[in-house]
């Protein structure tokens, strides 16, 4: 690995350590860390546990009798797991992370259901039409797991559009897609929110009954936003609610 490639490794806790290439918003980047969790995935070390992906760094959890079963009685279980990890970063050079899935999720812009499209509008000087047009012109990339199951970070979104989040949170409804700074996200259930809304999706993004996986976006994914007339995601969401 080169120099400005390299990451930092350290001890987080007594059971986990952070990979960090640094603290911005890149998909360069947070294609290595997808790459990294996927490597460790597909090949978990003796006392893996779980990874968790963020922007630009990797949480790796581990289980410290399961590595200290499998490391010298002398080496500490840190030093142990951060030699695997930079075994499996000199095999994971590329900044591929595997196929990404696209995913085309249909929002409703429709102002009936209450968003801040006005806002937006004001603050930003475009027309709301023109909101929505670059909010659906692009795919997303997923960077990395929210703050509530099932919530996600995506970016970027285009420049004339990235409004700084609220300074004040507000209660968002399931559903809600919103936009702070060049990120995008949908929130999945009732939760305070400081995303300004753009729209809602009949989509549900968690459920917790699922018996494998309950997220319907993972980091890596690729996300189309497609915007559909109230009647269509009133008819969508009823669907939904009739599978589960």
């Amino acid at each position: 690995m080169n120099e400005a490639t390299t990451p930092v490794i350290k001890p987080l806790g007594d059971a986990a350590l952070l990979i960090s290439w640094g603290n911005e918003i890149s998909r360069e980047l947070n294609e290595k860390v997808i790459a990294l969790a996927k490597a460790l995935r597909d090949k978990p070390f003796a006392g893996f546990v779980d990874c968790v992906p963020a922007y630009s760094s990797l949480t790796v959890l581990y289980d410290l009798y399961g590595v200290h079963k499998s490391a010298l009685a002398n080496v500490p279980a840190y030093e142990w797991v951060k030699d695997r990890v930079e075994q499996i970063l000199q095999n994971t050079l590329t900044t591929e992370a595997g196929e990404s899935v696209l995913i085309e999720v249909p929002v409703c812009y429709d102002e009936l259901l209450g968003n801040d499209l006005t806002i937006i509008s004001d603050a930003m000087q475009i027309a709301k039409e023109e909101i929505i047009a670059l909010h659906t012109s692009r795919t997303y990339h997923v960077y990395m797991p929210g703050f509530i199951p099932g919530f996600v970070y995506m970016g970027e979104v285009d420049r004339r559009i990235a409004i700084p989040r609220k300074q004040n949170p507000v209660q968002v409804k399931p559903g809600a897609v919103g936009i702070a700074g060049i990120q995008t996200g949908i929130y999945p259930s009732v939760s305070p929110g400081g995303w300004y809304i753009v729209g809602y999706t009949p989509y549900l993004l968690f459920d917790g009954s699922a018996t494998d996986d309950p997220c319907l976006l993972h980091a890596g994914d690729t996300v189309q936003f497609v915007s559909v007339c109230i009647d269509d995601y009133y008819k969508m969401k009823k669907e939904m609610q009739h599978e589960h």
